[in-house]
């Protein structure tokens, strides 16, 4: 290491040698803020040389070495403030005694050539500890004029009772300050990041017509007064702290308010709060949303709690909107209602996933409603789902029992995993009697059009064969959907009136000790599904085919889920006809695709053209593929495709001369093999087998039948 001395007050350290290329010789300046200075200690020609850190146009720090005393060689960007003057150990000025003057010092590059400041020539304002007085009249803040407290640790740099006013676009990041009865208000700001600072009795103020941006990173304390008073956009993010350059801040973001008001009508206000980051309010609502307002609330682990006797979340106006939306362990407020209502038209969606009431361990959030006229959207059934929320639901199953005491209704969309205990009289079953005298267990589902995209549920049949104290065993139980849904189990319609039959034709069937993972999906065509995978422990027969310990690769499905169908004497046949046959796919991750994988079913020599498209239809790659007869075929395009996280493709396949096509599966297999390869394998399928005439994209939806047809990855 060759840092000898370190000394912060004066932003300096000494090294012991010099790298003519790179500055300091092993000192990276990504290691320390725009404004630190290193000299070398050293006899001979190097004994006075200094360097700087400066941040360039990209945003990186590098190092560059000031060359004299005179203005035109310093490239220094910090302008230090102190109450008290002295020399600055390096070419240049001496401090500045005021913060104003120190602002106006580095907008007007005093004791440099600089060029006013902007994107690749910012300015630094570092503030010695110290407490500073109001000075009597706004301090105007501008930007790419950045202040920073010097000094390890916020709340070092004590500014007391200042009013900041901001009227110009652009950025400005104030970090490691603690602000005592301060004021803010911006008038037009791009984005203001306030870093590991502290607020004492402070306000905020958004007054521009621009939209503008509030970044909390590490930040505590109280800021009663916040308004929305003007139209722009204003987003506000709370969250742990994102860049430690600056100094040794606090991890996390804890500030509280009285209430955030929207007093502007019209205004719009989006909020994410994340990363442990929480937000206390004293009144009675977290916001006041004026007349034809927009609020939003995102919280990834994040945090609201009310230190007073909240009725409810929210206040609101007259045709006014709000979401609200939780992922990843959040907590809310256990509340009343979301809100209060004082005028028509007031709207709310709700989307909760993994969401808890502060202070209750494990309870939801789960509010009446809105109180007063408006509509809430609940995107959950239950209105959360904390996570680990887990349901026990016991089925006991005697012959001649009506179906609704052999069914375990799971009425709740909390749960995220449900162990399921179907209890048998020690007689042979009989699935296939009438519905009203049979004996099989059943848990009926929640439509999964009422629940969330990509909701996962585990489902454990956590029973075993050993009778109890009443003489019942355990057995299996069948997964089905609401009579007469639209929705389905992978491909299947789960319900009775379609499928009067408990069988795995119609019917995913857990046997004791055997799981199964269900996730929510909407295929292109709007039909929603839980998809299935990770069929887990006592799996059923055939199952040595897929594998049950790991992800698949589309290569493995296509192989494991041939080999099933053709044990069923399942596998699809050619037709005659000129038509495209292929699906819709949703990448989960980003991927570089290299071809297609198909089945060909017809004994004729022919051309076969693999085609990828994107959502729209448009050709993004494309192969022909010579076939000699029934067998499994590869398409591998010329170049690797690069597919986007979240982005839906088509993959398909067309008989150049258009005599014969492929279909999917005729007839329904075992709910284990009709599964798409699901978010651990990089991708989804979306629909089953669809057609169109000619070389087209597919968008006729036949069915439920699925197709051997896959994408080859390169990488996932």
């Amino acid at each position: 290491m060759s840092v000898l001395s370190t000394d912060s007050k004066d932003l300096m350290i000494v090294v012991d040698s010099i790298d003519d290329v790179s500055g300091p010789t092993n000192v990276s300046p990504a290691s320390y803020a725009a404004g630190w200075r290193a000299s070398v200690r050293a006899a001979g020609p190097n004994d006075k040389r200094t360097f700087v850190v400066v941040q360039d146009s990209t945003g990186a720090h590098v190092w560059q070495e000031q060359l004299t005393a005179i203005p035109v060689d310093k490239p220094d960007q910090r302008f230090t403030v102190a109450s008290a003057a002295y020399d600055l150990d390096a070419p240049g000025i001496n401090t500045f005694l005021t913060l104003e003057d120190g602002i106006a010092g580095a907008l007007a590059g005093t004791g440099t050539t600089l060029p006013p400041p902007n994107s690749a020539n910012p300015r630094f304002v570092w503030i010695q500890p110290d407490t500073y007085p109001n000075p009597g009249f706004d301090v105007e803040l501008h930007a790419y004029v950045h202040l920073n407290g010097c000094v390890t640790g916020a709340a070092s740099a004590i500014l007391q009772g200042y009013s900041f006013r901001m009227r110009e676009q652009g950025p400005i990041v104030l970090s490691g300050i603690a602000f005592s009865q301060c004021s803010f208000t911006f008038e037009l700001c791009e984005i203001v990041r306030f870093v590991g600072c502290t607020f004492d009795g402070c306000s905020l103020s958004h007054r521009s017509d621009q939209p503008t941006k509030y970044v909390f990173e590490g930040c505590t304390g109280d800021i009663p007064t916040w308004n929305i008073d003007n139209v722009g956009p204003a987003s506000v993010v709370i969250s742990g702290l994102l860049d430690s350059r600056y100094a040794v801040l606090p991890p996390s973001s804890e500030l509280s308010t009285k209430q955030i008001s929207m007093v502007a009508d019209g205004s719009s206000l989006d909020m994410i709060i994340y990363g442990s980051a929480s937000l206390a309010y004293s009144a009675n609502h977290l916001v006041s949303v004026s007349r034809g307002s927009i609020f939003s609330v995102l919280l990834y682990s994040g945090k609201i709690t009310a230190t007073g006797a909240s009725p409810a979340l929210l206040r609101m106006e007259d045709a006014s909107s709000a979401g609200i939306f939780c992922h990843g362990n959040a907590v809310l407020p256990q509340t009343a209602y979301v809100a209060d209502s004082v005028g028509a038209g007031c709207s709310i969606i709700l989307d909760l996933d993994q969401c808890e009431s502060s202070g209750i361990t494990s309870s939801p959030f789960f509010p009446a409603g809105i109180n007063g006229p408006g509509t809430v959207d609940q995107q959950t059934s239950s209105g959360s789902r904390p996570r680990g929320f887990t349901a026990p639901i016991s089925i006991n199953c005697q012959p001649g029992d009506p179906l609704a005491t052999q069914t375990g209704d799971v009425a709740y969309g909390a749960f995220d995993r449900i162990l399921v205990r179907p209890n048998y009289r020690p007689l042979a079953l009989n699935p296939n009697t009438a519905a009203a005298a049979f004996q099989f267990a059943s848990l009926l589902l929640i439509d999964p059009s009422l629940m969330p995209i990509g909701k996962e549920i585990d489902i454990i049949n956590d029973r075993d064969d050993t009778p109890d104290l009443d003489g019942f065993v355990g057995g299996p139980v069948a997964l089905r959907l609401p009579d007469g849904t639209a929705s389905r189990i992978g491909f299947m319609k789960s319900y009775l009136s379609s499928s009067p039959v408990f069988s795995s034709e119609s019917y995913v069937i857990l046997d004791p000790g055997q799981s199964v993972k269900l996730t929510v999906d909407r295929d292109a065509l709007g039909t929603y599904r839980y998809m299935v995978s990770a069929v887990g422990a006592a799996t059923p027969p055939l199952a040595s085919l897929e594998s049950q310990d790991g992800p698949l690769t589309s290569e493995h499905w296509y192989f494991t889920t041939k080999e099933s169908w053709t044990l069923l004497g399942a596998l699809p046949g050619a037709f005659l006809g000129n038509n495209t046959s292929g699906y819709p796919i949703q990448t989960i991750y980003s991927a570089m695709l290299s071809g297609i994988r198909f089945y060909w079913a017809s004994a004729a020599a022919a051309t076969v053209r693999a085609t990828l498209r994107n959502a729209a239809g448009a050709v993004l790659a494309s192969v022909d593929v010579p076939v000699a007869g029934v067998g499994d075929y590869s398409g591998i395009f010329a170049n690797v495709v690069n597919l986007s996280p979240f982005t839906t493709y088509w993959i398909t396949i067309w008989e150049t001369s258009g005599t014969n096509y492929m279909a999917g599966v005729a007839g329904a297999a075992p709910a284990r093999f009709l599964v798409a390869p699901q978010a651990l394998r990089g991708w989804v399928r979306l629909a089953g087998y669809c057609w169109a005439p000619g070389n087209a994209v597919p968008v006729n939806f036949n069915a439920e039948q699925p197709m051997l047809l896959v994408p080859l990855f390169n990488r996932l």
